[in-house]
């Protein structure tokens, strides 16, 4: 039970970053339209847009691999423990 109930708070917490970053993208959007009007401020806004939504995917899978190497390494440090029973 342990087992699976880490792996939903994995989950959870990686969705819930996720969102949040889906979230920041979409606050700074209404902003950057009205702030940039012209044909260059066009091409800055969906280049600040891309540059917002690579760092979130960026964090994300950092914060996903880190998660789940330290979940995993406990485990198998776990199961380590128990196999010389």
């Amino acid at each position: 039970m342990k087992t699976i109930t880490g792996l939903i708070l994995i989950m959870v917490v990686v969705w819930i970053s996720m969102l949040a970053g889906l979230v920041l993208i979409f606050v700074t959007l209404p902003f950057l339209t009205s702030t940039l009007s012209s044909e260059l401020g066009r091409v800055l806004e969906q280049i600040i847009l891309a540059g917002l939504s690579i760092i979130a995917a960026l964090v994300w899978l950092m914060m996903w691999r880190e998660l789940a190497f330290r979940y995993f390494s406990r485990v198998l440090r776990r199961n380590e423990g128990s196999d010389g029973d």
